[in-house]
């Protein structure tokens, strides 16, 4: 396996009105772990697919980022 395939664990916090929710999770980029997040958010809320994507889409300052481990 090259490098581009090792797996990140990544703190991801999302605000969703005031609410925060952190999740954590892998991937091999931070825009995969994001999805991972959000999709994760909205079976917790039990929303439909997809109802957060625009919500949480980088026009907003409601989304952290953190690596946390290589693997």
């Amino acid at each position: 396996m090259g490098e581009g395939s090792r797996l990140t664990v990544y703190k991801i916090s999302l605000n969703r009105s005031g609410e925060i929710h952190t999740v954590y999770t892998q991937s091999r980029s931070q825009s995969g772990a994001l999805r991972n997040a959000v999709r994760r958010l909205e079976r917790k809320l039990d929303l439909r697919g997809g109802a957060l994507l625009g919500y949480f889409s980088g026009s907003r300052d409601n989304v952290k980022i953190e690596e946390v481990m290589k693997r």
